[in-house]
C-alpha cells in the first residue's frame, strides 16, 4: 500500500514508489505521477455522486435516479475529456443508503462506469470533522464507530482488487471545531491515531496495491508535527 499525505502548503509524503512491473498500480517518483508506467497528468472535478437522490427528493433504492447517475462517468468522458474523478460521498448520504442496504452495491456499480469510461477514481468520504465531534452540519459528522465501519468496510471490498485506477481519499478536511490549551482537536496530533488506525486496518487486510491519500489537519493543510507523529507500519 502507498501512502501520500496530502497537504495545501507543504508537501510530506513517505518514499515514493518507482514505477513496478504491476501495471496496474498507480506511482509516484520525484513528484510525478505515473499510471500504468506512464506518466500522466490526471485532469478531473469533484462529483457528489449520491446527491441526485436528495435532489430529485426521492430515496437510495431509486432505481430510475440510480440508472439516471450510472450514465454521468461516460458523460465527464465524452463530455469534457475528463481522465479523472474525485467521487465524494457526505457521511450522512453514507449512513442513511448504507441502512437502506443499497450504498456498497450502487458504489460498486458507479465505479465499474468509471472503469468501462476509463476514469482514474479517487473515492472520497467527505467528512469534515474529526470522528464524534460535531461540524455544525449533520451531513458532514460521523461517529467513531460509522468511521471505523466504512474504513474496514471499503478495505475488505477494494483494497484487494488492484483495479489500478481506483484510489481512496479517506477523509477530506479537518477544520476547526473546538480549542483547548494545546490548540485545535484537529491538528495533525489529534487526525494521526485515526488515520494510522485505517493504515493498520489495510495493512492487515493486505491491501498492497492500492493508493491511499491521507489528508492534514486545519482544512488539510497542517502536517507540521508530521515527524513527530509519523504514520508508521
Amino acid at each position: 500500500m502507498t501512502v501520500i499525505l496530502t497537504s495545501g502548503i507543504k508537501k510530506n509524503t513517505t518514499t515514493p514508489d518507482p514505477p513496478v512491473a504491476n501495471t496496474s498500480i498507480l506511482t509516484r517518483t520525484d513528484n510525478k505521477i505515473y499510471w500504468k508506467t506512464k506518466r500522466t497528468q490526471l485532469n478531473g472535478v469533484n462529483w457528489q455522486y449520491m446527491q441526485a437522490f436528495d435532489a430529485a427528493g426521492v430515496g437510495y433504492t431509486n432505481t430510475a435516479i440510480q440508472d439516471y447517475i450510472a450514465t454521468i462517468p461516460a458523460l465527464f468522458k465524452s463530455t469534457f475529456g475528463l481522465n479523472c474523478i474525485r467521487m465524494n460521498v457526505l457521511p450522512k448520504e453514507y449512513q442513511d443508503a448504507d441502512t437502506a442496504g443499497v450504498f456498497w452495491t450502487f458504489t460498486d456499480r458507479i465505479i465499474e462506469e468509471c472503469r468501462k469510461a476509463n476514469l482514474f477514481v479517487v473515492l472520497c468520504l467527505q467528512a469534515v470533522a474529526t470522528p464524534g465531534i460535531d461540524s455544525g452540519n449533520v451531513y458532514y459528522n460521523i461517529s467513531v464507530a460509522d468511521w471505523e465501519d466504512f474504513v474496514e468496510k471499503v478495505a475488505i471490498r477494494y483494497g484487494k482488487e488492484a483495479y489500478g485506477f481506483l484510489t481512496l481519499l479517506l477523509w477530506d478536511e479537518f477544520p476547526d471545531q473546538t480549542t483547548s490549551p494545546t490548540g485545535s482537536t484537529n491538528q495533525w496530533r489529534h487526525v494521526q491515531p485515526y488515520l494510522q488506525s485505517a493504515y493498520d486496518v489495510f495493512r492487515a487486510a493486505q491491501t498492497d496495491d492500492v493508493l491511499v491519500l491521507f489528508p492534514g489537519g486545519h482544512y488539510a493543510t497542517d502536517l507540521t508535527l508530521y515527524d513527530s507523529y509519523p504514520i508508521t507500519g
